[in-house]
Order: C-alpha cells, then structure tokens, then sequence
C-alpha cells in the first residue's frame, strides 16, 4: 500500500515536472515570435481590465490613434481618444513593465538554478562520504 502510493506521488511529480518543461519550453521558443507578431498589427488591445463579470475598459490602438473604450455584452462604446504622445507613453510604459517581469522571472530562474544545484552538491559530497 505505502509502496503504490509513493509510486503515484513519484509519477505525479515527473508528470509536473514534464508538464512545467514543456510550457518553459514552448514560451522559450515561440514567446519573442508571438511579441513580434503582435507588435506589427494595425489594431493592437494595448491593455484590458475587467471592471465587472462582463464589463472591462480597454485601450486601443488603431495605427496611430488610440482609444479608450468599455466594452460589454454585445456592445462597445468609446469613452475617449487618446493623442499620438498619450499612446506612445502607454506603450512604452507597458514595455517598461514588461521587461522588467522578464528581468524579474530569469533572476527567479537563476536564484532557483543555483539553489538546486547546491542541493545537488551537498548530496554528492555526503554520497561521497558514505563511500569512503
């Protein structure tokens, strides 16, 4: 009995781990494609937030001129528009961010890498040990 149910818990975090690979994987090879793909359309959500279950303020971007709507069930209506410049800033603001959450998940990344692999280390050195 405690023999199977270790067996599952062991599949299970292969199966997690597996799982987490591929979608890293798959963000990591095709992540920069979709951004770049994203980055040339003609009308681009630049940002959306969710004000209530079916309503939400959103901004938009239509060439060079930007908006700001809300949107609901089955209807859009905009609230104003936004100058070339107001636009602009809120794109690079959005990169800003964006960059810094990038920053801020490969620093994770490290600081995860490194904790393993002292993890690794020290398992070693105590097998080594055992050894002698």
């Amino acid at each position: 009995m405690n023999l199977e149910f270790f067996k599952i818990c062991v599949q299970l975090i292969v199966a997690l781990g597996i799982t987490l690979g591929l979608m890293f994987l798959t963000f990591r090879v095709f992540g920069s494609k979709i951004n770049d793909i994203n980055n040339n359309k003609y009308v681009k959500v630049i940002e959306r937030v969710q004000v209530t279950k079916e309503n939400s303020i959103i901004t938009v971007k239509i060439g060079k001129k930007g908006y700001v709507m809300t949107t609901g069930a089955g209807h859009m209506e905009k609230l104003s528009e936004l100058s070339e410049d107001e636009i602009n800033n809120i794109e690079e603001e959005k990169k800003k961010t964006t960059q810094e959450m990038t920053q801020n998940y490969y620093e994770l990344i490290s600081k995860i890498k490194k904790i393993y692999s002292n993890i690794v280390k020290n398992t070693r050195s105590k097998e080594e040990k055992h050894e002698k």
